[in-house]
């Protein structure tokens, strides 16, 4: 089975909200209140009045869909808000109109695509006198063992009679035995698809007639599932505030689903992540009547057996994504470092991988660096910078290959870090089979500074502009002749001991020994004059010599002439300073995070703003903006391929009809018109290569695909 999600998700088909519009007359969209009808009656005429029987029918399908008015605009309102630009007026006012269109329906808004991409029917209704409109799906979930879950918008009447045959007191009240909102169908897939599963009407059971599912209070998606199929959801009440989050088995005790409590009312969840293994990863804040006490959020971790670990708390907002593949559970997110007994700050905030299985104090790894942290990394303070050139500060003399290293990371201007100065910088984060991560978010790249030193020289060198220099050229080192060829003055600082010579060769003529006591150069700047072609004789070299900063410096340098090009030279000082365009460059952007450099390596260009990604059969594609909009596949670290201009992708994912192909959904700038269908992004032409899906009037909200090439 094949899904628009990536290996986070356990190759479970799980429902990928789109945002999706077509301009087109026709759609089903239901604005019906179940809560009409007359209501005084609680007997099997009453509900037989109010009764909504379904039919569903999955035969020959590859995937399902539904059809919702009531969110065509939401996507391209957010990611016009999260790039900072004006939303496509035109799109939206087109959206309006129709939606007055789309309401008129009275068909289900669910529908089946089979492996042709054609669109059909799934769903045949029979209604009662009284009956309101069909009610609207708004989320579809797939198990493992391929069990079907439906939540609808609201509960209807589904049935005349409770499971002991008696009648219905106030059919239409979500307490009532005779409806329900949230039904599992009771063919699997694999029953569908195998032709064994009969269409007919009521081949639906419900689940949970004792809650509501509201939509909006609804985070991540409605359906999670685990390895063994148990279905989680988060339910709310009829007549009281706060919701619980469930788990339930997919096989009944005494004719009933058994529910089991994961986190209570007294927990307003704000998200929720469940894992293969059965454990669930969530963050909510203490709830005072249903609403949130404003006392600051937590991210806990529920194991499988039931133990509470609490991983941070006091942030108002995690992202984070559980790690599969690995023994055990664990998590990356980017919120307060998870072993710190201080309070949550924003200088303590980055990427962290935290595995609850450790010892309390060493759960958390700190994953990449991250912009407030540009300082520790600079002056190689990181843990693993100090394992690896030890613990030094740059006024003590600290060995050539730290001074090395701290010259690159001043000079680098490509190193990347999560996030600005405020806020919650990333905004997605997937993984690949191979448990690579990427993020989007605010990625900060840095700038070059401007690297200084100060040095002292003992023994005859050349000044140039009052800059010491050593080198020439690629090969040769100054003398005494080169030095004066190129205007400048070959010096030194001594004395002649024994003898009365101004210079080390005057000196041995008189019988003396001359002796350099050394001069002194500071704030050396470092300047490539090409940075395509970088040399080892640029102005203020001198400052990436690994010279001689041990004790031995200290002994007197004796010269016999004026032309020896003996010399010792020491490194006093060195400093980075601040270019004037800032330490970093922020941008909206795609990057990788790697586990060697503890860095993060920029995948997406410089010139663009990133507002989604997906990893399709672990390629990585996403959604930009670059004074247009731009639809992408990353090739590598430096390559990426432009695959549609001019229009907006809000989803991806594999096509349910042709190998190699993406099924993908947006808006195009060129005709403003929605797009739904598959493309070939190995084509030449690959807007020519659109292929859109046929037998769909409508605008596509939800779409889970099961047979995907």
């Amino acid at each position: 089975m094949t899904t628009f999600t990536n290996k986070s998700f356990r190759g479970i088909a799980i429902v990928i909200a789109l945002s999706l519009s077509f301009v087109i007359v026709g759609c089903s969209s239901n604005s019906g209140d179940g809560n009409s009808g007359n209501g005084n009656s609680g007997d099997v005429d009453q509900a037989s009045g109010q009764l909504v029987s379904l039919k569903m029918d999955l035969s020959d399908s590859a995937g399902l869909l539904t059809t919702d008015s009531s969110e065509t605009s939401r996507q391209h309102i957010e990611n016009a808000r999260y790039l900072g630009i004006e939303p496509n007026v035109r799109a939206l006012r087109a959206m309006g109109r129709a939606d007055a269109l789309l309401k008129s329906s009275d068909e289900s808004n669910l529908k089946k695509i089979d492996s042709d991409g054609t669109v059909g029917s799934a769903v045949e209704t029979k209604t009662g006198e009284w009956a309101p409109s069909i009610p609207i799906v708004k989320s579809i979930g797939i198990s493992p063992n391929k069990d079907v879950y439906i939540q609808f918008e609201h509960n209807f009447v589904y049935r005349t009679t409770d499971d002991n045959g008696g009648s219905c007191s106030d059919p239409w009240s979500a307490s009532s035995p005779c409806s329900c909102q949230l039904f599992k169908l009771k063919s699997t897939l694999t029953e569908w698809t195998s032709g064994t599963a009969s269409s007919e009407f009521d081949n639906l059971e419900c689940i949970d007639n004792e809650h509501r599912l509201d939509s909006w209070s609804q985070t991540g998606a409605t359906f999670q599932f685990d390895s063994s199929s148990n279905v989680y959801y988060m339910a709310g009440f009829e007549n009281a505030q706060g919701t619980i989050l469930y788990k339930v088995s997919p096989t009944k005790v005494d004719s009933k689903y058994v529910k089991t409590e994961m986190v209570n009312k007294s927990i307003c969840i704000r998200d929720w992540r469940v894992t293969e293994g059965g454990g669930l990863f969530y963050v909510g804040e203490n709830c005072i009547d249903g609403q949130w006490s404003g006392s600051g959020a937590f991210f806990r971790y529920v194991s499988p057996s039931g133990v509470l670990v609490e991983i941070a708390r006091n942030w108002w907002e995690y992202t984070f994504q559980p790690i599969e593949g690995v023994s055990g559970d664990q998590v990356l997110f980017f919120g307060p470092d998870p072993d710190s007994s201080s309070v949550a700050a924003w200088d303590s905030t980055c990427l962290f991988k935290f595995d609850p299985a450790l010892a309390s104090g060493s759960r958390g790894t700190k994953l990449v660096s991250c912009n407030q942290h540009i300082w520790d990394w600079l002056e190689l303070k990181r843990s693993e910078d100090i394992a690896i050139f030890g613990n030094h500060q740059r006024w003590q003399n600290p060995p050539a290959a730290w001074r090395s290293e701290y010259k690159n990371r001043c000079l680098n201007n490509s190193d990347t870090f999560i996030g600005g100065n405020s806020g919650t910088p990333v905004k997605s984060i997937v993984q690949d089979a191979s448990g690579k991560a990427y993020i989007v978010g605010d990625i900060s790249k840095k700038n070059a500074g401007e690297y200084s030193c100060g040095v002292e020289i003992k023994g005859n060198h050349c000044v140039i502009n009052s800059i010491p220099v050593l080198r020439r050229n690629a090969t040769d080192n100054y003398t005494n002749s080169t030095c004066t060829t190129d205007s400048g003055t070959w010096t030194r600082n001594g004395w002649c001991d024994g003898g009365n010579g101004s210079t080390p060769s005057a000196c041995t003529s008189d019988s003396g020994t001359w002796k350099d006591q050394g001069s002194w150069y500071d704030n050396i700047k470092y300047k490539i004059a090409n940075t395509d072609n970088v040399t080892t004789y640029e102005t203020g070299h001198v400052c990436l010599e690994v010279g001689d900063n041990s004790s031995s410096f200290a002994g007197d340098l004796t010269l016999s002439d004026d032309n020896v090009t003996t010399m010792k030279l020491k490194i006093n000082n060195f400093d980075c300073s601040q270019p004037s365009d800032g330490w970093t460059t922020s941008y909206k952007g795609l990057a990788y995070v790697n586990p060697t450099t503890k860095m993060l390596d920029l995948k997406s260009a410089t010139t663009e703003q990133v507002t989604e990604m997906w990893l399709i059969k672990d390629s990585l594609y996403y959604s930009s903006y670059a004074s247009k909009y731009l639809f992408m596949k990353n090739v590598d670290n430096s390559i990426n391929t432009t695959l549609l201009t001019d229009l907006e992708v809000y989803h991806a994912g594999p096509s349910p009809k042709k190998s190699g192909w993406i099924f993908f959904d947006g808006l195009d700038f060129t005709n403003n018109s929605y797009s739904l269908g598959d493309l070939n992004p190995g084509a030449t032409d690959v807007k020519a290569s659109i292929e859109k899906v046929t037998g769909l009037t409508g605008r596509i909200k939800s779409m889970v695909i099961y047979g995907g090439k």
